[in-house]
């Protein structure tokens, strides 16, 4: 996973059984025996598995394995610990009684010394994790100490499906490079009030809890005939170096409608570069090599109702998503660069077979061999059939090197075919021979770009 993006996966039988509260052998039986969804990873890096949660969790709905005793596998964010006291009435007994009271005595005196130096440093501790918690956020230490929280209207919500808001809506970094750290949030909430059913904004913390910075865009867009203006709400948020300075990356979307802003922000909240989508941005990635610093945008692409993945120079990434000089998505006083690439990644049959206009880019995840992954969802979990993932791969030239299905792809591909809303088997799916073309944005056109013949990941 790379350190610049959050990671919506789970990335080992450790993690999978931990989230399924069983143990390894356990649900390595289960994706045996039952057919639990966990991938083996892409080009077959040996032992390798990833899973994840909304699968696992549709598994489990759809009966997959026994009701857990402790209730569902979905629970919040990990809480720590709260440590238990010595029972009642406990007595050191033996000849070790008195050694046993000098032990104390020194660990009450060494507690007290750090306690009184705590209280007494200059520099706040730098929290080691974060927690939404109704209307609040929670910040602890390493030891498990709240060290302070942050309350705001509504209740606070995961922007991803594990509940977990570190992965990717927390990040702890020193941006002005001062020395002190400083926490950048996105911060999503539910019921905020002024007839909002959903808001989320970026928030920039000290890590004492005083809130530095909030910021959302108020800006308003024109497209065709149409104005788009705020409130806009924010999706993803990255943060990069270049050349040893900080940028912060995030991507906003109007709060009804389809428009994006990707806005890049220095370490002093200036803006220095913007992209326009015609489509939600949600997922953010970073890659750097000989040809220099790139950012991956992926979402979902309005105008051409497909999934997408944009490649922005990270020095300059102005510019708009592409779109002839006549079209009603083309963005009117916006920055008329294009992307250095800009793909389609196109729908599977499973999309409008269960009722969905288009997929999207769910996650972009560059590995160590040099391979892009962009995975798509196909469908969605609440849909009853279960989330079914593409994984296309490009080489970081973005040649494209493959167009592939996971195994649980071809689950809800045979589940849909049952129930009568495919007229084929997974077996007899013409997509495993020939997979739909990629579409690549080239000179004012697009071009087809064929994948090797498909395969599960």
């Amino acid at each position: 996973m790379p350190s610049e993006s959050g990671n919506p996966r789970l990335d080992s039988w450790k993690e999978i059984a931990a989230y399924l509260r069983r143990h390894e052998r356990t649900v390595q039986r289960w994706r045996r025996d039952r057919g639990l969804p966990v991938h083996q990873l892409p080009r077959g890096r040996r032992g390798g598995v990833y899973a994840f949660p909304e699968e696992l969790d549709a598994w489990l709905r759809a009966g997959g394995a026994e009701q857990l005793a402790n209730g569902t596998a979905n629970g919040p964010a990990e809480l720590p610990a709260t440590p238990q006291a010595p029972a009642a009435g406990h007595q050191v007994q033996g000849p070790g009684r008195q050694a046993a009271i000098a032990v104390t005595v020194a660990v009450v005196l060494v507690a007290a010394v750090i306690t009184t130096l705590r209280l007494l440093s200059k520099t706040p501790e730098v929290p080691a994790r974060f927690s939404f918690s109704g209307s609040s956020l929670v910040a602890y230490a390493a030891d498990g100490r709240v060290l302070w929280t942050h309350t705001e209207p509504g209740t606070l919500v995961s922007l991803n499906e594990e509940q977990r808001p570190e992965r990717d809506q927390v990040v702890v970094r020193d941006l002005d490079g001062d020395g002190a750290q400083e926490i950048l949030v996105a911060l999503s909430r539910t019921g905020a009030g002024a007839g909002r059913l959903f808001s989320s904004e970026f928030l920039r913390f000290s890590t004492s809890g005083k809130v530095l910075e909030r910021f959302s865009p108020q800006d308003t867009l024109q497209f065709g005939s149409r104005r788009f203006g705020p409130p806009w709400d924010l999706r993803v948020m990255l943060v990069t170096e270049e050349e040893g300075r900080s940028y912060v990356w995030l991507a906003f979307s109007h709060n009804t409608w389809w428009p994006s802003l990707l806005l890049k922000r220095d370490a002093q909240g200036r803006e220095v570069g913007r992209f326009v989508s015609a489509g939600w941005i949600l997922s953010l990635a970073a890659v750097n090599d000989d040809a220099g610093s790139r950012i991956l945008a992926g979402g979902i692409s309005n105008q051409w109702a497909s999934a997408f993945l944009a490649v922005l120079p990270a020095g300059n990434p102005s510019g708009q998503s592409p779109a002839p000089p006549d079209s009603p998505y083309l963005c009117a006083g916006c920055p008329r660069a294009e992307p250095l690439h800009y793909f389609l990644l196109p729908p599977s049959e499973i999309a409008p077979a269960t009722d969905q206009p288009y997929n999207k880019v769910r996650s972009i995840i560059p590995s160590a061999e040099g391979i892009v992954y962009v995975y798509t969802a196909e469908s969605t979990a609440e849909g009853g059939a279960g989330l079914a993932t593409a994984v296309f791969e490009f080489d970081l030239g973005f040649r494209l090197r493959g167009a592939r299905r996971s195994d649980y792809y071809w689950a809800v591909h045979d589940r849909l075919y049952r129930g009568g809303r495919l007229d084929h088997s997974s077996e007899r799916c013409p997509e495993r021979e020939v997979a739909p073309p990629v579409q690549e944005w080239r000179g004012g056109e697009w071009v087809a770009l064929r994948p090797a013949r498909d395969a599960s990941s």
